[in-house]
């Protein structure tokens, strides 16, 4: 019986050991792959090793969560700048703000590099959207780190700037949003693209409407001005998805429809919150 709890420990918590089951899901993969190249995909041998493939890979996963959460945690305790960001929401909030705003600047100029090479306007309209979204954000930042945000007068102008920014936005989203669905001139993107933007687009539409609501609780007018910016773009994300995925997977006129009716929900969404 005792040996029987010393051995269940061990699964549950190998320590160091934990390389070697990872070094042996690496030795199955490659024998699973030699099998499918000499044998083929579906030889029982084959499908015999990406069971154990999967089981190892899963398992690998569950014990290694824990000692990264205690590595990274000490990581972050002993960091002056990352326990405040872990311990202070608002701060964390811009922080975060802060590279999202790098990320759309640096998407904005790959996209209007883009536009110019190809000569799309597809690119070039999404480069002077996220050139918009970028002008947003970066006001809201820096008027939400002026000394005046902090008090709750000076917080709700920071809240109403965006709001009128947020209607500069929905026009911008509306003159996108028509061009991509009357033109029909979007980039096909292969299946494999569309599934990766999909999944990255759903976690984003997600965390964002989390967010909001979290946000809330902290009365902070700045940060949810933030909150709401970045909501702004997980919608946009999912109508691009929207005109990825009938590109490349095809429609007929139910569709178009779709385009339109998401199209209008995006602006009608974005310009909504400017008003609201």
């Amino acid at each position: 019986m005792r040996g029987d709890n010393k051995f269940i420990n061990f699964i549950k918590s190998p320590g160091a050991w934990v390389w070697a089951f990872w070094a042996a899901l690496v030795l199955c993969a490659v024998a699973a792959a030699l099998c499918a190249w000499f044998l083929g995909g579906t030889h029982p041998a084959t499908c015999a090793l990406y069971a154990v493939c999967l089981a190892l890979f899963v398992y690998c996963i569950c014990v290694s969560v824990r000692p990264m959460r205690a590595a990274f945690s000490r990581m972050v305790a002993s960091n002056k700048l990352l326990s405040h960001i872990a311990a202070d929401y608002g701060y964390r909030t811009v922080a975060l703000s802060i590279i999202s705003l790098a990320i759309n600047v640096a998407y904005a100029v790959y996209q209007g590099v883009l536009g110019i090479v190809f000569r799309s306007a597809w690119y070039g309209l999404f480069a002077g959207y996220y050139i918009v979204l970028s002008a947003l954000r970066a006001v809201i930042i820096f008027l939400g780190t002026r000394k005046f945000a902090k008090e709750v007068s000076g917080g709700y102008k920071v809240y109403l700037a965006c709001g009128c920014m947020f209607l500069i936005l929905s026009v911008s989203l509306a003159t996108l949003a028509g061009y991509l669905i009357t033109s029909g001139s979007t980039v096909h993107s292969g299946e494999i693209t569309v599934i990766s933007m999909a999944a990255y687009a759903f976690y984003k539409i997600i965390a964002a409407a989390i967010h909001i609501v979290k946000t809330r609780k902290y009365g902070s007018f700045s940060l949810q001005a933030l909150r709401n910016i970045s909501f702004a773009d997980a919608v946009v994300s999912i109508f691009a998805l929207q005109i990825s995925m009938v590109a490349t997977f095809g429609g007929g006129e139910e569709m178009w429809l779709l385009n339109v009716v998401v199209g209008a929900a995006v602006v009608l969404c974005t310009a909504g919150m400017g008003i609201y």
